[in-house]
């Protein structure tokens, strides 16, 4: 067995959660990468029409893989039981996303007020059924995590058949890019139900390789003739997304003693921050880039990236000192953990 397979051979913990928060770490990076050549695309669509094609190739491997990782947590989280279970997704996942909701409704509220643009935030709307910008991702979370603590308990062939069924249905009434997310994220769920997948990935990594390789060029050039569409939610896509997570994993377990390794495990550690922290830092400075003239945007386009990691790596850091800023991303300090009780000695 050689070195990429000690993780998968040992099915150790720590290097689990190392492959995955580096995997995520990636995800995320991308994630805030493709935002910000959209928010620079919007104000110069010429200068940036190459990159955002280039960003948008590569959506297979931003968020279907982020729902995965997700998924693949959703086993451990059952076996805490339903209490503890319940108010980890209100802690973690509902609370910041009515927290960042008005944030993001007073940031624009604000924008209105000093440049006059329109705010186009309903505050009810966005709290209810229609979550506003980024935030759709922990929507969308907090009901997979629901749907998905009974249906993983109805074991592999009902979950696979609803999921598949509810993506066709999904796909039919413009539902396809929710469901088809729900389909990645309930396969993370059973991917994950033993240790034995990552083992089995790392051992059969030149073939999976080999085989998403082909299966990701056969749908290109399949696209590239006129022959199958693609779209985020298609399945087309969904073909992509599927060849190329294994493939993925493969190069986390491979990269773990990479030395950009401990980066990337730290980024996805604190995927949270950086997820909600890069839409209104990164809306705001090409606003501000606007005001000046005379210089091409794609120069400074490598200090924009920088400063957005920089203000999300700053609020990280704030967040692991300081009770307050912790309170915008979790509720978990909001009110004492329970102890349980040592028995004394008789």
């Amino acid at each position: 067995m050689d070195k990429e397979m000690t993780f998968a051979g040992k099915a150790d913990q720590d290097s689990r959660l190392r492959w995955m928060d580096m995997l995520r770490g990636l995800a995320i990076s991308l994630v805030v990468v493709h935002h910000c050549v959209v928010y620079m695309y919007e104000k110069y669509p010429e200068t940036f029409a190459f990159l955002k094609e280039v960003s948008e190739l590569i959506a297979p491997i931003r968020m279907p893989v982020l729902f995965f990782l997700s998924g693949m947590l959703l086993a451990g989280s059952i076996d805490k039981g339903l209490g503890r279970y319940a108010r980890g997704k209100l802690n973690n996942l509902i609370y910041p996303f009515v927290i960042w909701t008005l944030i993001l409704y007073l940031l624009y509220q604000a924008r209105e007020a000093l440049l006059g643009l329109p705010s186009e935030i309903d505050l009810f709307s966005a709290l209810v059924h229609d979550p506003w910008h980024h935030l759709w991702f922990l929507h969308y979370l907090a009901i997979y995590y629901a749907v998905g603590f009974f249906l993983f308990k109805s074991g592999l062939l009902v979950a696979a058949l609803f999921s598949v069924t509810l993506y066709l249905i999904g796909y039919a009434f413009d539902y396809g890019y929710f469901t088809a997310l729900f389909m990645f994220f309930m396969a993370g769920a059973f991917a994950n139900r033993t240790s034995d997948c990552p083992r089995w990935i790392a051992a059969h990594r030149i073939q999976l390789t080999w085989m998403g390789l082909g299966v990701i060029g056969l749908c290109l050039l399949a696209v590239a003739l006129g022959l199958a569409p693609i779209a985020k939610h298609n399945l087309t896509y969904c073909i992509i997304t599927a060849a190329a997570i294994p493939m993925m994993i493969n190069l986390a377990i491979h990269a773990q003693r990479w030395s950009v390794a401990p980066s990337l495990a730290y980024l996805g550690r604190n995927s949270l921050v950086l997820y909600m922290v890069h839409v209104p830092v990164g809306i705001a400075f090409p606003l501000l880039l606007e005001r000046f003239a005379g210089f091409n945007p794609l120069y400074v386009f490598p200090l924009y990236l920088l400063m957005v990691f920089a203000a999300c790596l700053g609020v990280i850091w704030l967040r692991h000192r300081s009770r307050l800023v912790d309170l915008f991303f979790s509720a978990e300090n909001l009110y004492p953990r329970r102890r349980t009780p040592v028995p004394r000695a008789v």
